[in-house]
């Protein structure tokens, strides 16, 4: 196995109120040297600002990206795993090890939690590794920790109403240096598409794969192989509608999801219908978990996605996500760093992550 040097530092814990009270006197010292950590969001095509005021009290997500320690040698180790004519090919650290090589370090935690604290945030769970730290906190509480301000906002073509804090994230100095992201409450969903039914849509069924790839089927290993799909933007699995499937397309299939990860509402939605029934039609034998993201703020999803394969040290092996945008900046550079180094610590876990490149193949027209 790879291994990490890991240095450890002991400190005395000060009292909280005198924590508290130095953090407000820094807060208070670097009010006018402000840091940006996020730029202004770009406004989605067919979302428009209006007049409507917002209820301060209303409850939104705080995500906040904790920098990690030695991402150099997560992406050696990484890269080592991963290279089938390397010596450490398929060695990877132990979910401890790597715990142990990204842990953040202690004072930029101590940080986070102090300016949460002070900007009255409620810390909801960390991340095992301490790299992500989730909180809530009411919109006029973000708005102070963010030096910004909430709008509301309205999808034209649906209707759809959203708030947003569109004017950038501005944190003092020492939290800047402390964190990669904080998000969950200034992104923008996806366009929607319509469903697009070929005249021979009828005709690709489990069966029609096998067949057309040489599928064969694969006997249980005895061992417990786990896969997964991710859903995002509203989309649902329906446990009866996967039955009916596989009753009327796919009869050998064990069409039982094991687990959910996040809020299923039991409405089947198409597309992640669609990868629910595939993924497990041709891969019978493996249980099948599913990752549920509806609060359609797409980019913050996805690193709230990361932050939960990676936070028990029981995980799929493989994730399928049938989502993405190739708007060139409609994810900030900030969570598509930080969710690309998620991506990176999840493969030297072992996971193998399989993204779409859109409807319209990478690059297509639409750009979307």
């Amino acid at each position: 196995r790879s291994k990490a040097t890991v240095s450890v530092l002991y400190w005395r814990k000060p009292a909280a109120n005198m924590r508290s009270a130095s953090f407000m006197a820094l807060v208070a010292a670097c009010a006018g040297s402000l840091v940006q950590v996020h730029e202004p969001s770009t406004i989605p095509a067919g979302w428009h600002a209006t007049a409507e005021k917002v209820d301060p009290s209303r409850v939104f997500r705080v995500d906040v990206g904790v920098k990690r320690s030695n991402m150099d040698a997560l992406r050696r180790v990484f890269e080592e795993v991963s290279n089938p004519l390397g010596a450490n090919y398929l060695q990877y650290p132990t979910y401890e090890e790597l715990g142990d090589m990204v842990r953040p370090a202690a004072e930029h935690t101590r940080v986070v939690k102090d300016w949460l604290a002070a900007g009255g945030v409620e810390v909801t769970r960390e991340h095992p590794h301490g790299d992500y730290i989730m909180a809530e906190a009411s919109l006029g509480a973000i708005e102070g920790l963010a030096n910004g301000k909430f709008g509301t906002y309205v999808h034209a073509a649906s209707g759809s109403k959203i708030y947003r804090l569109t004017s950038g994230v501005r944190v003092p100095a020492e939290v800047a240096e402390a964190v990669d992201i904080v998000a969950g409450f200034h992104g923008f969903p996806l366009e929607p598409k319509p469903v697009k039914l070929g005249a021979g849509a009828s005709t690709v069924t489990p069966d029609f794969f096998r067949k057309t790839y040489n599928v064969s089927q694969v006997a249980k290993s005895g061992h417990t192989n786990v896969q997964a799909i991710a859903q995002f933007q509203g989309q649902y699995v329906d446990d009866k509608d996967l039955q009916t499937f596989c009753t009327q397309y796919d009869n050998g299939a064990d069409c039982v999801i094991s687990k959910y990860i996040g809020d299923n509402k039991q409405r089947p939605g198409v597309e992640s219908m669609l990868d629910t029934e595939y993924i497990m039609s041709l891969s019978e034998t493996a249980t099948t978990w599913v990752y549920s993201y509806p609060n359609i703020d797409f980019c913050a999803d996805l690193t709230v996605f990361s932050a939960n394969v990676t936070g028990s040290s029981q995980y799929p092996f493989v994730i399928s996500v049938s989502y993405g945008s190739q708007s060139i900046d409609y994810c900030s550079k900030e969570i598509m760093t930080r969710f690309s180094d998620d991506v990176q610590k999840m493969g030297t876990m072992g996971i193998t992550m399989m993204i779409a490149s859109g409807d319209d193949g990478s690059g297509g027209e639409t750009r979307q």
